[in-house]
């Protein structure tokens, strides 16, 4: 999904910084939520060898 964003900003628009700088705030969000994904699941999995 990001990529297709990224793609379709650079082909409408003319200036390389707004793509810079929306590549690496979404690389930032998709960091973000791998992170929180990762530390859900160990969670998760904790969870089911307790029980």
């Amino acid at each position: 999904m990001a990529v297709i964003s990224l793609g379709t900003v650079g082909l409408f628009t003319n200036n390389v910084a707004h793509v810079g700088w929306m590549s690496i705030i979404l690389v930032g969000i998709l960091a973000i939520v791998s992170f929180v994904l990762f530390i859900y699941n160990i969670v998760k999995a904790v969870k089911i060898f307790i029980s």
